[in-house]
Formats: C-alpha cells, structure tokens, sequence
C-alpha cells in the first residue's frame, strides 16, 4: 500500500495545508496577471489589470504573514522516520528563501508602484504618498520585484521536483516487499508437487 505521506516529511494541520495551496494559488493569479498586464501595459484596459495585481500584493502579503504566526503557533509534527542531515538542512533553506520571496516579491511592487507618478491604488482605493514621487527608486523596485518573481518561480519549481522524489520515494520503498511478497508466492507454487494426470 501507498502511504497517504512520505515518511520523511513532517505532518502539517488542515489549516496549514489549506493556506499552502491558498499560497499556490495566490502566486500563480500574481504571476498571469503581472505577465498579463506587461504584455497590454499600453492597452486602455491594462489600469484594472494592475489594479487587480497589486491588491492581490496586499492579500498575498497578509496570508504570508498568517502562515507565519500559525506556524509559529501550531508547528508542523515530526517526520515519522528521519531524513538525512543534509535533506533536512536543504529543505530547511528551502522554506527560508520561500517565505523571503513571498515577502520580498509583493512588497518590492508595491513600494514601486507607492513612490511612482501613477502611485498605489488597493481595491479602488489610492494610497497616501507622504514620500512623493521617487522615479529612480522606483524604477530600481520595480527591477527587485520581477527579479523576486523569477527567484520565486525558480523556487517553487524546485520545491515542487523535491515534493514529487519524496513521493516517488515514498512509492519505492513499498514496492521491493510487494515484489518480494509476488516472487516468494511464484517459488511457492513452483515448489508445490504436480500431480501426474495418467
């Protein structure tokens, strides 16, 4: 039988698994819609697109931190059964550079788009500029946050291959006993004596 984990993973809480796919999905909208609006930026519909893709910011940055606070309140369980030092270690930074990423992507943007002439609008609502209008600056954010993006996809595609081996994984090891359990039955029933049919 397959197990529902691999055993080397830790064990995470409904809610933990609900705002991780949550994530997933929140970066995916970010990133079609961040591609999508690039592509039509000289388009007369293009301002609801960017609108839409910085209020998604905001959100992705809130969940970001409610994942945070929850896995600092409800750690993950221990894995089952130990993984070798360095996979921890590995994964270990994995999540790191994920959760900078998360934060690092939308609030780049965000800051660009606040110091810039068109400033930043949330949910049709336009934020104060106390700052006024930094080109520069914001110019040099908005190169960090398509930077981020890449750097995040880059991450995630990572994270994904390493979720899959330890499927695979977790699918290899059960596969020798039940290879084992067929091949002992064969030599069992060649062993058996067949009777003669006169």
């Amino acid at each position: 039988m397959i197990p529902s984990a691999p055993d080397t993973m830790h064990r995470y809480s409904g809610i933990a698994v609900l705002a991780h796919w949550l994530t997933t999905v929140g970066i995916g909208a970010m990133l079609a819609l961040g591609w999508t609006m690039t592509a039509l930026e000289d388009d007369a519909g293009s301002a609801a697109l960017f609108g839409w893709h910085r209020s998604l910011g905001v959100l992705l940055v809130l969940l970001a931190l409610a994942r945070l606070l929850w896995r600092w309140r409800n750690p993950p369980g221990a894995p089952r059964r130990a993984s070798p030092r360095i996979e921890r270690l590995a994964a270990n930074l994995m999540h790191r550079l994920l959760y900078l990423m998360l934060f690092a992507m939308p609030i780049t943007g965000l800051a660009g788009a606040w110091t810039s002439e068109d400033g930043l609008g949330v949910f049709g609502h336009m934020a104060p500029q106390p700052l006024g209008v930094h080109k520069l600056l914001s110019e040099t954010l908005f190169n960090l946050h398509a930077a981020s993006a890449w750097v995040l996809v880059i991450l995630v595609g990572l994270h994904a291959a390493a979720a899959v081996r330890h499927r695979l994984a977790a699918t290899n090891v059960t596969l020798p006993t039940a290879h084992g359990s067929a091949t002992a039955s064969m030599r069992q029933l060649s062993a058996t004596p067949r009777r003669r049919l006169d």
